[in-house]
């Protein structure tokens, strides 16, 4: 039986990854808060890893809020760092490969979580076997997989839509390149076979290659039937591009549109 340990794994992508996973023939592992195995307790991922001798880990956990993140740094730090550090430790202990959730956010590093994001990708690299994945924008859903904690541009949307409330669009000029949270599930499954084959360790942006607006993605709603109140302003808000393009290596592109990300946040509930 093929076991990958999948930290944060009851999450938005880590549910996709998990299905991925076994559509692949995988045996997923899954660590999670939810069920009382917090990543950052070694003692507790020691144990999970001694029990299941998995051959790679998918390491999903974190906070992921911004602003949360400015609130409480120093919980940041401690949960996403911490988390980080204590599967490298056990990757080196037991020569495990590892693929790890990064996030775009570390080229603009002006918060705790993009910070934080920069420290473990140094502590990542202490790992022979790894690849790291710079997510961009992520969104869609699929059955039973969705955005839960309501962190992402479309569930914001959706929240202000259904209670009639105007959404401000800072920076109308300013893009977003948004992938699948499916095709982002795919692209970990591509990154953990890429490792497990005995490739070198590689860091790659993920992303679609498309850029939109907020206004492309209210107006894409309104192509659904689904209108929502806005207003601009002018707030400075910079657009990030991707730099590190890997993603060949991998055998990995997006088969899913901007398009098919809006409906599937719109017809599935």
């Amino acid at each position: 039986m093929k076991k990958v340990l999948v930290t944060g794994g009851l999450g938005y992508i880590g549910c996709a990854t998990d299905a991925a996973l076994k559509a692949h023939g995988y045996y997923p592992v899954i660590t999670d808060k939810k069920i009382g195995s917090a990543t950052e307790n070694i003692l507790k991922m020691l144990i999970v890893v001694l029990r299941n001798r998995p051959i790679g880990i998918v390491h999903l956990s974190a906070k992921k809020s911004i602003g949360e993140s400015k609130k409480h740094p120093i919980a940041y730090y401690w949960n996403n760092v911490s988390s980080t550090v204590s599967l490298v430790l056990l990757c080196r202990l037991f020569s495990i490969p590892i693929v790890f959730a990064s996030s775009a956010s570390v080229y603009e590093p002006t918060n705790p979580y993009a910070k934080g994001k920069l420290v473990e990708e140094k502590v990542i690299r202490r790992v022979r076997s790894h690849v790291i994945l710079r997510y961009f924008n992520i969104g869609g859903k699929a059955a039973g997989i969705s955005d839960t904690a309501k962190q992402n541009i479309f569930s914001i949307l959706d929240n202000m839509q259904k209670e009639g409330i105007m959404f401000t669009v800072n920076s109308p000029s300013s893009t977003r390149d948004y992938t699948h949270v499916l095709d982002i599930a795919e692209v970990n499954v591509q990154a953990l076979e890429y490792l497990l084959a005995g490739n070198k360790s590689i860091l790659t942006d993920v992303f679609s290659g498309v850029q939109h607006s907020v206004i492309d993605v209210i107006e894409e709603y309104r192509k659904n039937n689904v209108s929502i109140l806005y207003a601009t302003n002018s707030a400075v808000d910079k657009t990030i591009y991707p730099k590190y393009n890997k993603l060949d290596l991998l055998s990995w592109a997006p088969t899913r549109s901007f398009s098919d990300i809006v409906r599937s946040e719109i017809e599935i509930s």
